[in-house]
């Protein structure tokens, strides 16, 4: 059977490593595969190169290995390195169970630069985000493109989080990897938020289509089409906004909106001309309505637009990967602003006019009843 993904829909897929480079699965192309020894033991003729789960270079930095500084520095990371080479070679074959090992059918390998290597579609690569993050300066962001479009990569957590901390999984995204990991300890941190929202589209099912520009397609099967520079947007009201933490008692809020996109190339921490934020309204998680300063109280407030960056990428797949980020906070004049909700749009799913917007806690639950109401124009 064909490993596509109508044939796995409804299915538990299993990654690892196998004792042979596949068995028991017939697909279209692939020759059988040598067999295992009784106990489970890969035989001479099955000699593999397995993917290395534990980057040599992420528990080096586990265990102490840091920038040199001094020559007493350097000798302590070499001595580390030498410990690691040392562990991997006495390191004893890996015994493979038959019984788990027919059914895993994305097999974990090694990634091998050379050109000849020969690769197949359900083989697995793992990065940790150092690793991955390497890749993008070592091949440039569009040759690691160009090489996810060739093989499946996954990006796993550097073993340095201690603190089940997540990298922004956007970047790894943008280069075109196909499963970005994280730490889900990390329950309401950004990075994890901005996973589940992005996977809540497609049925809320695991998986997403890449865009064109990122998978391997002929040019034949490419139909262009034009999409927006950007987008404006202008935040006319609030409803039903909930307290911090979704307290029932305590002071009134004192709420506040930020729209900014998330995507290629995009950062929104690098100033406020690509992001919104409303002026404060005092006392008022009912309904707020944020208005102009300057304009009559009945008009909504200015358009503000956000441009979608266009250097990296073709603009379709800049607009199809770009999400558009809405959040809520409560003004807090003597500490930190405290999160109310908010609400994480892939671009290709808005559409122009009034819209209705409704709004998540930081665990990514709905907040029944509260939403945001904003009117949405695009820029040709």
């Amino acid at each position: 059977k064909e490993v596509t993904p109508h044939a796995i829909k409804g299915k538990i897929i299993v990654k690892g490593k196998r004792g042979r480079t596949f068995a028991n699965i017939e697909l279209p192309g692939v020759e059988s595969s040598p067999t295992l020894e009784a106990g489970g033991q890969p035989t001479k003729d099955s000699s593999h190169t397995f993917e290395n789960e534990d980057d040599e270079e992420e528990e080096a930095a586990v265990l102490g290995v840091k920038s040199a500084k001094s020559p007493e520095d350097d000798a302590k990371n070499n001595e580390i390195r030498a410990a690691l080479k040392k562990k991997q070679k006495e390191a004893k074959p890996t015994k493979f169970a038959k019984e788990l090992d027919d059914i895993t059918i994305m097999e974990a390998v090694h990634y091998d630069p050379s050109p000849k290597a020969k690769r197949q579609t359900y083989q697995s690569t793992s990065f940790t985000e150092t690793k991955s993050t390497s890749m993008m300066k070592k091949l440039t962001m569009e040759g690691y493109v160009d090489l996810n479009k060739q093989i499946l990569t996954r990006v796993y957590p550097s073993g340095a989080r201690v603190d089940s901390s997540n990298y922004n999984p956007m970047t790894h995204w943008e280069a075109g990897c196909q499963l970005v990991a994280l730490n889900w300890q990390s329950s309401s941190g950004y990075p994890l938020r901005l996973n589940k929202f992005r996977f809540m589209e497609n049925g809320n099912c695991g998986f997403v289509r890449k865009p064109a520009g990122y998978r391997k397609v002929p040019e034949s099967q490419i139909v262009p089409r034009k999409v927006p520079m950007g987008l404006k947007i202008s935040v006319i009201s609030g409803f039903q906004l909930p307290k911090p933490n979704r307290e029932v008692g305590g002071e009134i809020v004192d709420p506040y909106v930020l729209a900014y996109l998330e995507g290629p190339g995009i950062t929104p921490e690098g100033g406020d001309k690509n992001k919104l934020t409303t002026h404060t309204i005092d006392d008022n998680g009912f309904h707020p309505i944020w208005v102009s300063p300057t304009s009559p109280p009945s008009s909504p407030a200015p358009f503000t637009t956000l441009s979608i960056a266009t250097d990296r990428l073709s603009m379709e797949s800049t607009w199809d990967l770009s999400m558009l980020v809405i959040q809520v906070y409560d003004k807090d004049p003597a500490s930190f602003d405290d999160f109310l909700g908010e609400v994480m749009v892939p671009l290709r799913f808005l559409r122009q006019g009034i819209r209705y917007v409704p709004l998540y806690d930081e665990h990514t639950k709905l907040i029944e009843g509260a939403f945001i109401l904003c009117k949405i124009e695009f820029v040709d």
